[in-house]
């Protein structure tokens, strides 16, 4: 059997589709909601779906919004009450385009009046006085600019400030550290060259001259000290090596731990940053252009001042490296063997060899 079907107009659905809702929760023993069985119970704080969509983008409560609003709107009995109330919550009054009555966010965006407070444009008017005589959207977000320009400016020079007051006894310490690193390694450095020319005169006193060192090389007693002075060479090199090394590698592990500290204090401090900029982004739009750098920089863990900016040597592996092979560096610039030492090596090698030709 065909059955046609027939859509006819429903007049008056939303109060009919209210009726029959109600007679459910009756039929089947529910207490229905106050505001359903009477208009004027219901939540004054209720919103519709572009409300919801607005205070998401604002990062507001939209019940919060409707609340401030509406009540404030009430309990005002001049514009002037009513512009005080409203900007202890960080809101503004403004008139839009076609006259009629805007609460500006502290962000610059406006919002309906009447959609908020539940009133209309008349009831507005007789408590505050006709939209034409407040300032317009643009001078409102203009003046909203000014002010918060100021206020994120001081706020991002109070956490600059601060964190740089934070980062001077690490900066203090660092470079007291650096500096008796450098005297510990240039003292080393002297010991050793000191030692080294005392050892190479001791070993050059052991080869006698004139015709006693004559019979020590036919006898073979010049050979036998040449090899033990070339012995006592590369073992008392090998020392001067491993004493430089403990020097490094403990100076390494000090500048580690400190390095290690820096980076800590560092890393709270770029939270803190992010957490403010994140704050000061939802509550102001940033059209300034040196704001905006600032932010920027911030957004980018930039440091906001200079003096941190030396907290940010990181030791990577590569760094260590690097500040390995300069501290070797340092060290093997003087405590090599000097150019005489490599003549007294280079005539204890001939002599050895003439010794061994000879026998």
């Amino acid at each position: 059997m065909h059955v046609k079907l027939v859509a006819k107009q429903l007049p008056h659905f939303k109060i009919r589709l209210n009726e029959l809702s109600l007679a459910l929760f009756y039929e089947n023993g529910l207490e229905p909601p106050p505001g359903l069985v009477d208009k004027k119970k219901r939540d004054p704080n209720n919103y519709g779906w572009r409300i919801w969509l607005q205070a998401k983008r604002l990062k507001e409560d939209p019940r919060d919004l409707k609340e401030i609003i509406r009540t404030s709107l009430e309990n005002s009995y001049s514009r002037g009450d009513l512009e005080k109330k409203l900007k202890d919550h960080g809101l503004y009054l403004a008139q839009g385009d076609k006259r009629n009555f805007l609460i500006v966010h502290h962000s610059g965006e406006p919002m309906a009046m009447t959609r908020y407070s539940g009133m209309k444009s008349k009831d507005i008017a007789g408590k505050i006085g006709e939209a034409k005589n407040l300032p317009t959207l643009a001078q409102v977000q203009t003046q909203i600019k000014d002010q918060q320009s100021q206020v994120v400016k001081k706020r991002l020079a109070d956490l600059k400030e601060r964190q740089s007051v934070e980062a001077r006894p690490l900066l203090a310490e660092k470079k007291a550290m650096t500096q008796n690193h450098r005297d510990e390694r240039s003292s080393l450095k002297d010991f050793q060259k000191e030692r080294w020319q005392r050892e190479a005169l001791n070993r050059a006193n052991r080869l006698r001259k004139g015709i006693m060192g004559l019979w020590d090389i036919v006898s073979g007693r010049r050979g036998k000290v040449s090899r033990r002075n070339k012995d006592e060479i590369l073992a008392n090199r090998q020392r001067d090596r491993m004493e430089r090394q403990e020097v490094i590698t403990r100076q390494l592990a000090e500048r580690q731990e400190l390095q290690q500290r820096i980076k800590t204090l560092y890393s709270s401090h770029d939270n803190e940053r992010k957490k403010l900029v994140k704050e000061l982004g939802h509550s102001v739009r940033i059209v300034d252009k040196a704001l905006t750098n600032e932010f920027n920089d911030a957004v980018h863990g930039k440091e906001l001042d200079k003096q941190q900016g030396k907290l940010q040597d990181n030791f990577s592996d590569s760094s260590r490296q690097e500040e390995k092979e300069k501290l070797s560096d340092s060290f093997n610039e003087k405590a090599e063997p000097d150019r005489k030492d490599k003549k007294e090596d280079k005539k204890n090698n001939d002599l050895g060899r003439t010794r061994k030709r000879d026998r």
